[in-house]
């Protein structure tokens, strides 16, 4: 293909209402917005990983409350004798899935149990009290009551017990709710040293179920916002290049969660990450039966080209990243799925003019028009971006192919949305299309014209003359004036 420079030749609106004929995409917002959705969709933890270890009895609460004053004056009086009998009885009563944190707060029971947590000369004390300690970590929700259970002092204990050389020990230490409550604890459990001991649980000789609970662990302490900081998890990296070649689901889920969390931000966290090595497994991934795992991993790959829009995303180009995020589009739609796919070809086309070469040689722009009919209005905005990024800053034969491939009737049926800023670019790509058809007019007139007034857009056009935000209004206005005056007259 034969490209010319050139793309908004011929266009009326080039420094009328506009301020740049490429629109930028990622911004500082976009960027914030897609850190709390990778959270947000990481809302419903893996719960059933500890809660098939404890026996779920309903309707003990009441007794829980009974029994406390006893409990606490047992344990308060500090009775050898009777702490182990103590602990037992309080473990048998916390069993049920709504604990009463705030009351058990208020009893004074939990400093004891704490303290228990550092009893390595009672090993079966500080098991029951941990098994306890882990219940109320586990039941409680609110970032009060977490707070709470930190102020208590419950993290050192906890983190030297994933050192435990009892292995039961080890798998019962629970502090996900408190690392997931704020970066702060999330930096609290870090700075006393927990990922260490964590990476020793990821050894190819630990048996499944830890292997489990461990990588859970690992991609939670590389969650949240600010990032941690790249040095603090260096130690991580190998340990997640082994993990990401296992098999288990669970496993490959975290493992991908944690890719995801750990490519957020400055570019050394990105690169530090393609070193490894593991981009064409993770391509294969992109194929897995697993939903979670093909959405972690496009996120992954969003985040390259979301935050470091140059050499690394030239590098997934080349390892033909973009080929198969097209096999992505051909399969059973999912909404998060599709999303995240177009979010990272919209990204990819928002780069230089090369880059919108390559996404139509991927073949892609077919599959994405189809995604702009058929998906959910946010799964439709981004396959949006995809279109108008490359009309923004293309050559003029890739908005021949644009539009040769069916995008002037995509952007055409994005015109009756409600979404300001959708609307606004749909109508800057169209007027940068029929700026293009405006420049090949012949005897029959501008081709790409008469496409719009066929597939309904010039009556949607002419609706937004007179919508209340006076830039829709005016680029409209102006669209009508410069590619349809004729058919106006005619009328």
């Amino acid at each position: 293909m034969s490209l010319q420079p050139g793309s908004s030749s011929g266009s009326p609106l080039e420094g009328a209402g506009r301020k740049s004929n490429k629109i930028g995409r990622v911004t500082e917002e976009s960027r914030k917005m897609r850190e709390e959705n990778m959270i947000r969709m990481r809302k419903t933890e893996p719960q059933n990983i500890l809660l098939r270890k404890r026996i779920n009895i309903s309707g003990l609460n009441h007794q829980l409350m009974e029994a406390l004053p006893e409990i606490i004056e047992r344990v308060c009086a500090e009775y050898p004798d009777h702490r182990l009998e103590v602990n037992e009885h309080f473990r048998r009563l916390t069993v049920g899935e709504e604990v009463p944190v705030d009351e058990v707060l208020k009893k004074g029971i939990l400093p004891h149990l704490v303290g228990f947590l550092s009893r390595d000369d009672a090993p079966q004390l500080q098991r029951e009290a941990l098994w306890i300690v882990s219940n109320f970590n586990f039941a409680s929700g609110t970032s009060q009551q977490i707070t709470a259970i930190v102020e208590l002092g419950v993290v050192p204990p906890l983190v030297n017990l994933l050192s435990s050389t009892d292995e039961d020990t080890r798998e019962e230490v629970v502090f996900w709710n408190i690392v997931r409550d704020s970066a702060n604890n999330r930096d609290l459990v870090l700075n006393h040293g927990a990922l260490m001991p964590i990476l020793g649980h990821l050894q190819p000789q630990s048996k499944l179920s830890m292997l489990r609970l461990a990588s859970w662990c690992l991609s939670l302490l590389l969650r949240g916002e600010p990032p941690v900081s790249l040095e603090q998890i260096k130690p991580a990296l190998p340990v997640l290049q082994r993990l990401v070649h296992m098999t288990d689901e669970e496993i490959l889920t975290d493992t991908c969660w944690a890719l995801a969390y750990f490519s957020v931000g400055e570019t050394e966290r990105s690169q530090a990450i393609l070193d490894l090595g593991i981009c064409p497994r993770l391509l294969e991934l992109l194929q897995h039966p697993s939903d979670t795992i093909t959405l972690t991993v496009l996120l992954f790959f969003g985040n390259i080209v979301t935050y470091n829009n140059g050499p690394q995303t030239r590098f997934l180009i080349d390892i033909q990243l973009l080929r198969r995020l097209r096999r992505v589009l051909m399969r059973e739609y999912n909404k998060s799925i599709f999303r995240e796919a177009c979010w990272t070809i919209s990204n990819i086309a928002s780069g230089h003019r090369d880059q919108f070469q390559v996404v139509i040689d991927a073949n892609i722009i077919d599959s994405v028009v189809k995604v702009v009919h058929n998906a959910g209005f946010e799964v439709k905005i981004e396959a949006a971006w995809v279109i108008c990024n490359i009309t923004f800053g293309g050559y003029t034969d890739h908005i021949r192919y644009l539009a040769a491939h069916g995008c002037i009737e995509a952007l055409c049926e994005l015109l009756t949305y409600s979404d300001l800023a959708i609307v606004r670019v749909c109508l800057l790509a169209l007027d940068s299309i029929l700026g293009v058809g405006e420049s090949d007019r012949n005897d029959r007139g501008n081709s790409f014209a008469k496409r719009v007034e066929q597939c309904g857009g010039l009556d949607n056009i002419e609706m937004l003359q007179t919508h209340d935000n006076n830039e829709i209004s005016k680029t409209a206005t102006l669209i009508l004036v410069s590619y349809f005056a004729e058919a106006e007259m005619d009328e």
